[in-house]
Parts: C-alpha cells; structure tokens; sequence
C-alpha cells in the first residue's frame, strides 16, 4: 500500500486566471494567501509525482468567438463589461517530483523571452522539468483584433438602429 505524502505549492508572480494546476492528472484549486500568492496543499500517493501549470488565452477553444460576442451582447454591448484577460502569452510546466514526508514546491512565473521559460521552480527534493514552455500565441492576437473589429461594428450596427428607430 503507498504512503501519503504531503506537498506545499505556492504559486508566486502575476497570477494568471486561466491557469490551471494539476498534480497527478488531477486539477488542484489554489487560494490566495496574505501576501498575494496562492498556495495548495495536495496529498500525493506513491513517491513520486507529477506536477503540470498550463495557462491559455481565453480566445481558445471551440466557438470562442460566440461565446465571446455572446457575452458582450448579455453586458449590454461593452457597458457592463467584466475585465477578461487580453493575454496572448501561452505558458506551460511540467514536472516529475521525488516525494519524501513533507515537500515544498515553489514556482514563480518568469515569462522570460530570451529564454523561453515561463515559470522557475524550487523544491526541496528530487525534481526532473520536463517541460517548461513561454511563448507569445500569434493565433489569439489575430483572435484578438477579429473579436475588437466586431464589437465594434457590433456596436456601430446598435448606434444605427437606435437613430433609425428613433426618427
């Protein structure tokens, strides 16, 4: 029977909503401690584990565009609108830990060009990056411009109707 082992993460640095932290192939929710950094406590089988951090621009996926056009339309065309993240940085992390008691992971966002890194991990053990990936997603910013044309002819199309209707 594997033992129980216990493992601290602490997420530091510009944290980015559309994160997503897994450990084990299973999603992990993190909370915002005192300081501003969010923090988890997981407990892992076995020992060893495996740690992945991705995080994506929001125009990703399947029919993004409704849903996006669809939102702006339900905030009543850009006046309620909720601040999303404009981000087209895709990062990505992936980790394989050796686990003894109680470990510690920290890992900081590092978004570095030059290097192509998107975070710099510290743990207290054995720990093997397999993966640690920044770079810029040039499909989401032409997503981008195409979703800010049509709000904007969205919105063009509104203003028009209302001055016809009205006269």
């Amino acid at each position: 029977m594997p033992m129980s082992q216990l493992l601290h993460i602490r997420l530091t640095g510009p944290y980015d909503k559309n994160a997503r932290l897994c450990v084990d192939g299973r999603p992990v929710k993190l909370k915002k401690n005192s300081f501003g950094s969010r923090e988890a406590t997981v407990t892992a089988e076995g020992e060893r584990a495996s740690v992945t951090l991705t995080s994506c621009p929001e125009v990703g996926g399947l029919l993004w565009f409704v849903v996006n056009l669809l939102l702006f339309a339900i905030s009543l065309f850009g006046l309620f609108d909720v601040g999303r993240s404009k981000s087209t940085q895709v990062t990505d992390l992936s980790l394989a830990l050796s686990l003894t008691g109680e470990n510690t992971l920290s890992i900081a966002y590092a978004r570095s060009a030059e290097t192509g890194d998107g975070f710099v991990p510290t743990y207290d053990g054995a720990m093997a990056v397999e993966r640690n990936l920044s770079y810029v997603d040039e499909g989401a910013k032409k997503r981008f411009f195409w979703l800010r044309l049509a709000k904007i002819i969205t919105a063009a199309l509104l203003i028009l109707a209302a001055l016809i209707f009205a006269l």
